[in-house]
């Protein structure tokens, strides 16, 4: 009943999500294909919807229903596909309740195999391995991506600034500052989190092991939600109702069934080290692979039916709305303007250094310390966040008194275009 509730969840607001990141796809001009057209329309997702709570209320009925929930996977797909088309990445957070979804289906097909349809046995352990073994990826992928430097905590660190801004004015920003300006700390939560992460398959085993895997991950959930305010809580709830247990004693039962079941046979050696290296095999290939784009093409093209553009020179202006070159804003001097296929730049210098801000409007999963709604000031450059933080509001509160009200990417495209009539400046980097 606890994953069919959450599986109807995503299926309703996967519809509403949807919805959005279609609005914001045709802001930007972006274009997709047929399915991701129906799927995002209104009577496609409404018929999504109603076909998808149908389908959950008849898997969670009764037990073993196999076809019910082969339909409600199927429709969590297609909205999640749709989704990942128009948003421009996917939300990797919502794919865990299909994922056990898919791992519990894959145990009903042995208990068929076996002429048990009400036994969900199998079905239990087939989710607990699917949530396992998403953990234990999340812990690989760092290392494909990151290597050991991942470790460092670099990254957590910079996702701590970015989420929370750093305004030490209670004990849980303190906190969040600690974390921040202490690499030794940062990094021992990035080795922390890949120990953990590893330990994922552990909730295949006996009840005490499984129950201290769950919390380990549990924890670094709730950590991750006081450093950023991120909330894992769909994780959160299947690890507690796959590996706490939530009755029983955690010792295991003295006694084991005499007659192994003829499903058996599917885990026999012969068949499951194949299998299994054959699985493998594809996460490698299919993990590598996107590493390598990764690193390759640290920009990607805005929908999958729309290559990116290749990068044209940053030009110089000599203004963009409120701000000239040359003039000082909170203690810090305009060096330079620039106006890129993307983004509105400004490059400011003042004591810490050079610090440049991005003004775009590009869809993006999370929100920064200056946005302004879908708005986004993004910061580059090498000077350390906490430095910068007075000069990225000031910008913030410049633009909000110069747009007076008005739509701020409307503004920022209204910029662009007054910046491109004007006698450019000799282009350069942007970058710091």
């Amino acid at each position: 009943m606890g994953l069919a509730s959450l599986v109807a969840l995503d299926v309703v607001g996967y519809s509403f999500f949807v919805a959005d990141a279609r609005a914001r796809a045709q802001a930007a001009g972006a274009s997709w294909g047929w399915l991701s057209e129906w799927v995002s329309s209104t009577p496609g997702r409404a018929s999504l919807v109603l076909v998808g709570l149908v389908s959950v209320v008849s898997f969670a009925r009764r037990p073993g229903r196999l076809g019910a929930g082969a339909v409600a996977l199927g429709v969590l797909a297609l909205l999640s596909s749709a989704h990942t088309q128009l948003f421009g990445s996917p939300w990797r957070h919502m794919f865990f309740s299909g994922l056990c979804l898919l791992g519990w289906l894959a145990g009903l097909v042995l208990t068929r195999v076996d002429d048990r349809r009400r036994d969900e046995s199998y079905a239990v352990t087939g989710a607990r391995a699917l949530l396992g073994s998403a953990y234990l990826s999340a812990a690989l992928s760092k290392l494909l991506y990151g290597g050991l430097g991942w470790a460092d905590g670099t990254a957590i660190q910079a996702s701590v600034i970015n989420q929370t801004g750093l305004v030490a004015d209670t004990w849980l920003n303190a906190y969040r500052s600690g974390v921040a300006f202490s690499p030794t700390l940062a990094a021992a939560f990035a080795v922390g989190t890949m120990v953990v992460e590893a330990a994922g398959p552990a909730l295949l085993g006996p009840k005490r092991i499984r129950a201290l895997a769950a919390l380990g991950l549990l924890v670094m959930h709730f950590n991750i939600f006081v450093l950023t305010g991120i909330l894992y809580w769909e994780s959160m709830v299947l690890l507690v109702l796959f590996g706490l247990p939530l009755e029983g004693p955690l010792e295991e039962p003295a006694e084991r069934a005499p007659r192994a079941p003829r499903s058996a046979v599917l885990l026999d050696v012969r068949v499951f080290v194949p299998l299994a290296a054959l699985l493998c095999t594809g996460w490698v290939v299919g993990v590598g692979y996107q590493g390598f784009r990764h690193h390759e093409q640290p920009e990607p093209s805005r929908s999958q039916d729309t290559p990116a553009p290749s990068p044209a020179p940053h030009a110089g202006v000599k203004r963009i709305g409120p701000f000239g070159s040359g003039s000082d804003l909170a203690g810090w001097s305009v060096s330079s303007l620039h106006v890129d296929d993307d983004a509105l730049r400004v490059k400011m210098e003042g004591p810490p250094g050079l610090a440049v801000f991005a003004l775009t409007c590009e869809p993006s999963p999370r929100a920064g310390p200056f946005d302004l709604g879908d708005a986004h000031i993004v910061y580059e450059g090498d000077v350390p966040d906490a430095e910068v933080q007075a000069i990225g509001e000031a910008l913030r509160q410049e633009i909000e008194r110069a747009t007076e009200g008005r739509d701020v990417c409307e503004s920022w495209h209204a910029w662009r275009g007054d910046a491109e009539h004007l006698e450019p400046r000799e282009a350069g980097p942007s970058g710091p």
